[in-house]
């Protein structure tokens, strides 16, 4: 539904974009369509528990694209503020410390509130998510070379970066697939952390080897085309079962 919504929306918005002319005005419409899509999803989350009374329980309400939707405008809203400002970092080193720390104490105080507290656990999933954002924003908007930005870039770390969309796509899968098989319980505090760890081992595994099949080939694919659809190299696209002579790569 997500990607669905992104496809249509993003589309109106480069039309409209498209109308103006300025960078900085072009900048001020994308930032203002993803601030309103936050606001949407927060009033969504506020309507359904403090107005219709739906309890955080009901997945299907606080699990859905509405209620998810301030996740994926919010990682938005950093690759825009990134590339409006890629040229000059927008935080000095010490800024980008305390911007980062604040991150990180938001993820833990979250997690620790929101287990005692009802009303909390309406919005956890959105301060947390503004947490990682403001993690990230210490080294993307961050001065360039700083020691987060050298550390996050550690070999280790860069795979994790890698296989990450993969790791998020199979997640909940292997951890309903799982549990429906009882092999692991996460309703049980004794077995909770050695459930995570094992689903976490498992779920890199199946998500790096999702990622050099089926992401990697495809982005190998995707990347032997032109914007105008027709092959760049006729040779290497034999490796593909792709002849020089697809309709692709016919000039007209």
């Amino acid at each position: 539904m997500f990607y669905v919504f992104v496809l249509v929306a993003g589309s109106a918005v480069c039309a409209w974009c498209a109308r103006v002319a300025t960078p900085s005005a072009r900048s001020t419409i994308v930032v203002g369509v993803i601030l309103s899509l936050i606001a949407a999803s927060v009033l969504f989350k506020t309507w359904a528990y403090f107005v219709a009374g739906i309890p955080t329980s009901n997945y299907v309400v606080y699990f859905s694209f509405p209620a998810k939707l301030d996740q994926f405008a919010l990682g938005m809203l950093l690759a825009v503020l990134y590339l409006h400002n890629r040229i000059h970092p927008m935080f000095g080193t010490k800024t980008a410390v305390v911007v980062g720390s604040s991150g990180v104490a938001a993820i833990i105080a979250t997690y620790l509130y929101a287990a005692t507290t009802p009303e909390a656990q309406v919005f956890e999933s959105s301060v947390i998510a503004i947490g990682f954002v403001l993690l990230m924003s210490a080294t993307v908007l961050g001065p360039r070379g700083s020691r987060l930005e050298r550390t996050l870039a550690t070999p280790t770390l860069m795979w994790l970066g890698l296989i990450s969309y993969s790791v998020y796509i199979w997640h909940e899968p292997l951890m309903l697939a799982m549990s429906d098989w009882r092999w692991i319980n996460f309703q049980s505090s004794a077995t909770w952390p050695l459930a995570t760890a094992l689903l976490l081992v498992l779920t890199m595994l199946v998500g790096g080897v999702s990622y050099w099949v089926i992401e990697r080939s495809a982005l190998n694919i995707a990347g032997l085309f032109t914007r105008e659809g027709r092959l760049k190299d006729p040779y290497r696209a034999e490796r593909y079962g792709l002849t020089p002579t697809s309709p692709h790569n016919r000039r007209d």
